[in-house]
């Protein structure tokens, strides 16, 4: 069974809470300013929310290993061609602001490596082959991240 991104996010913050508790090297945020990290955290899932409705909207699965019924172009996927992948990233860094030590700010770059890697290559080439010139006319005109 393969685990869908939203356990690997959770794997994500898990393993930031270990890194704090265990080895969570020089301290390079103060207390004051960690709780900007809130606010980040707070994007981060707002785009993840955000993101929904485009799916229930376009009448297409959410879920990475459905094939898509519809290419959206519409909302935050104006923008990004993955808002949710990037929430996911930003709620991350959030969580690391948070925590205000330097080792679990690596997690949402190897985050984001590994999303890349095992669904976003993957759901890319099932665009591509559903709805070809459209969808490469898209990845164009918006980018992959930000």
């Amino acid at each position: 069974m393969r685990l869908i991104p939203p356990a690997w996010f959770l794997l994500a913050v898990a393993l930031m809470i270990a890194l704090q508790l265990f080895a969570p090297g020089p301290a390079w945020i103060s207390s004051p300013e960690r709780f900007a990290g809130v606010a980040v955290i707070a994007l981060g899932l707002a785009l993840v929310v955000m993101s929904i409705p485009s799916f229930v909207r376009a009448r297409t699965s959410i879920h990475p290993d459905h094939t898509p019924s519809a290419l959206i172009r519409t909302g935050l996927y104006r923008f990004t061609r993955n808002p949710i992948y990037l929430g996911n990233v930003i709620a991350l860094l959030g969580i690391a602001v948070v925590m205000g030590v330097t080792t679990p700010f690596i997690v949402p770059f190897v985050f984001a490596m590994i999303i890349r890697k095992l669904f976003i290559e993957r759901e890319e080439a099932n665009l591509h082959d559903e709805f070809g010139s459209a969808y490469n006319d898209y990845c164009h005109k918006v980018r992959r991240w930000i």
